[in-house]
């Protein structure tokens, strides 16, 4: 599942398309603030809670080679996702559709 608030940059980013292609790095950005979630994370966080397998979790997230190293705890030094993962989100209720702001 991947969350993603309409910020002002969120919204800049949509509205000129050559900027779409930082949304994901926004939505990393704002998972502290947000509680924005990228894709990766949320498979991150089914596996490290055990719902599902690490074969599943790479089989269905958007860079294996990616979450295979951040499985080992190998990550890069702009590496947002150590934060959100101490987070504990997984308790976090989300809000519910019709509260989240419309574009």
């Amino acid at each position: 599942m991947e969350v993603l608030v309409s910020t002002a940059a969120v919204r800049d980013c949509i509205m000129n398309k050559e900027k779409t292609i930082d949304i994901p790095e926004l939505i990393e950005q704002g998972g502290q603030q947000y509680g924005m979630v990228t894709f990766d994370q949320s498979i991150m966080r089914l596996y490290r809670s055990g719902l599902i397998s690490f074969e599943e979790a790479m089989n269905q997230c958007s860079n294996p080679d990616d979450f295979d190293l951040r499985v080992k705890g190998i990550t890069g030094a702009a590496d947002r996702w150590d934060k959100e993962e101490t987070t504990d989100v997984a308790n976090t209720e989300m809000p519910a559709p019709e509260d989240m702001k419309k574009f």
